[in-house]
């Protein structure tokens, strides 16, 4: 008995110590972009939310988030960008799961050809796009980067929603099937609405991991590009100023809620809709 709680107290320990580790850094950042100083690291002076609104608060005009015009437009394109990846993610994940619940030639190939994204390191998937945009003479826009962060999202939208359709689910759809419906009527009215909560749910966590993309993105982004992508080239150019703590904030709140979001949208018990 006290070696279980002992196990216990270890297991506890260990788990918080992770936890401390994965979090610290971003409630850190949290933290200081309220911060009342032009310093980037501790002391905390005062709360205030000039680095996310005022303008030319540093001598070389620099200043708040919302006042920094490049930021802006970054912040739109990652909008833009997330809400396309999203869709075409969106349809065709549920396409795809469609496809692979029927045994056919090349099943399994498909299905780890979706996965292989996966176990493609993103700094060599993005030089891979800048080879095939250059080849093809595909323009660099916002838009060129839909297609490689969809790469990315599509193996995430297939193992959230393909497990949701197990055999109750299709025990449903073959009692539509023997009263009469046809297949559009069985996906329109039986499946679609068992799976909605889910199919939103992929939406939302495809929205999320292309608004957090930068690895893929920077190869094919171009002008000021997205969110991640305009900081980190920030970075690279400017002293870090506590605006990018700012940035950091809005880029990880916006994650963690639509993170949640879809999390309790995938655990809601559709069987009450039988």
């Amino acid at each position: 008995m006290k070696m279980a709680r002992d196990s216990r107290r270890i297991f506890l320990v260990y788990t918080a110590l992770i936890l401390a580790f994965v979090y610290f850094p971003l409630v850190v950042i949290v933290i200081l972009s309220f911060n009342n100083s032009a310093n980037i690291g501790l002391p905390f002076i005062g709360f205030s939310l000039q680095w996310y609104y005022q303008p030319s608060i540093l001598a070389n005009g620099l200043g708040g988030f919302l006042a920094d015009t490049g930021a802006i437009s970054a912040l739109q394109n990652s909008v833009t960008v997330g809400l396309i990846v999203a869709v075409m993610s969106t349809f065709i994940t549920v396409a795809s799961v469609l496809a692979l619940r029927r045994r056919f030639r090349g099943r399994t190939f498909f299905f780890y050809l979706i996965l292989s994204a996966f176990l493609v390191p993103g700094a060599i998937y993005g030089l891979g796009s800048l080879f095939l945009f250059q080849s093809l003479n595909i323009p660099y826009s916002v838009y060129s980067i839909a297609p490689v962060q969809l790469v990315y999202a599509l193996p995430f939208g297939l193992i959230l929603l393909l497990p949701r359709f197990d055999r109750e689910l299709e025990n449903v759809e073959d009692a539509a099937r023997v009263l009469g419906a046809n297949p559009l009527e069985v996906f329109r009215r039986i499946t679609l609405p068992l799976i909605f909560y889910q199919v939103i749910g992929v939406f939302m966590f495809s929205f999320v991991i292309s608004w957090g993309e930068l690895t893929r993105s920077a190869f094919v982004a171009t002008g000021v590009g997205t969110l991640p992508v305009y900081l980190y080239t920030r970075i690279q150019t400017l002293a870090p100023t506590p605006e990018f703590y700012a940035i950091g904030t809005v880029v990880t709140s916006v994650a963690i809620a639509l993170v949640i979001a879809a999390g309790l949208l995938l655990s809601r018990n559709q069987r009450r809709l039988f």
